[in-house]
């Protein structure tokens, strides 16, 4: 009994040693992802305004990928100096979960797969790593065609609005243009977004509740 523990600890060892290596060899390319959409958005405009770097308690910025979720903040201010802000951008790459997924669990195509979360608000607020995991489950829900929204139950309206995407559907420069820089334009920019949404994500690989 005691050699089959051994061997089933060291099987368990080189398992987990594989899982870390092979996200230290992907490190640089997460690396130049994250790098790749701040430096697209930035040189796009929003509302009018333009996309600026932030600081948030929240943001896992970094270059440590031994994490399960690292996300990246800014905000949109018109140009010139004191202009409003006009909103926040974020996107996060979610490798995993930050716990043991246990049942009952929500309806979310994310939690099994990495993938990648773009997200804005209008207010003064941003998306944090934890707004994704199950414990909100009763404050995401779906707005159909692959938006997703952020409503508590003190809340008469959608707070704060989001798509994801399956990590590796973003593989060229084409693809974060086409699937994160141009529907998040046209999203953020809406006054309605219902009645842009479809077309705004038409063509974008975004993942959907199984119930559709």
């Amino acid at each position: 009994m005691k050699d089959m523990d051994t061997d089933k600890a060291v099987e368990n060892g080189k398992i987990l040693f594989q899982s870390a290596e092979n996200l230290m060899q992907a490190a640089l390319d997460l690396d130049a992802l994250m790098e790749s959409i701040w430096d697209l958005l930035a040189e796009e405009t929003f509302l009018g305004g333009e996309m600026k770097d932030s600081s948030h308690a929240d943001d896992n910025s970094g270059n440590d990928w031994i994490t399960p979720i690292y996300s990246a903040n800014g905000e949109v201010r018109g140009k010139g100096k004191g202009s409003p802000r006009l909103g926040t951008i974020t996107y996060v790459v979610r490798l995993c979960g930050k716990g043991s997924l246990l049942p009952p669990l929500p309806n979310w195509p994310w939690l099994e797969q990495a993938s990648l979360f773009v997200g804005w608000h209008k207010l003064n607020d941003y998306w944090g790593p934890e707004d994704f995991e199950p414990s909100e489950a009763d404050n995401l829900h779906h707005r159909g065609h692959g938006l997703w929204a952020y409503r508590d139950e003190k809340d008469r309206q959608d707070y704060g609005h989001f798509f994801a995407l399956p990590l590796f559907s973003l593989r060229t420069e084409n693809d974060l243009k086409r699937f994160i820089v141009t529907p998040l334009k046209t999203l953020f920019q809406a006054d309605d977004l219902e009645a842009v949404v479809k077309e705004a994500l038409r063509e974008v690989p975004v993942l959907l509740p199984s119930s559709g």
